[in-house]
């Protein structure tokens, strides 16, 4: 599964996120300086932390079902 990376000002893609599975999103939240990307998966109950430097997978959080992605500043 590939998560794309986009640059919302001008809507061009930037570059791809190799997740290693099959992952049904339901949320991503970024945090306040745009280092990482935080993805919620229903499939596997966890929480995504993606570094946005290297557009890598950095962490993977077990979370329970319906894990929600949020960042407060």
């Amino acid at each position: 599964m590939l998560a794309y990376v986009i640059d919302a000002n001008t809507n061009t893609l930037l570059g791809t996120i190799n997740l290693d599975r099959n992952v049904n999103t339901r949320s991503v939240s970024i945090n306040a300086d745009a280092r990482r990307a935080y993805l919620s998966d229903l499939e596997s109950d966890s929480i995504y932390v993606i570094d946005t430097v290297t557009n890598n997978v950095i962490q993977e959080l077990p979370f329970r079902a319906f894990a929600l992605a949020s960042y407060t500043p």
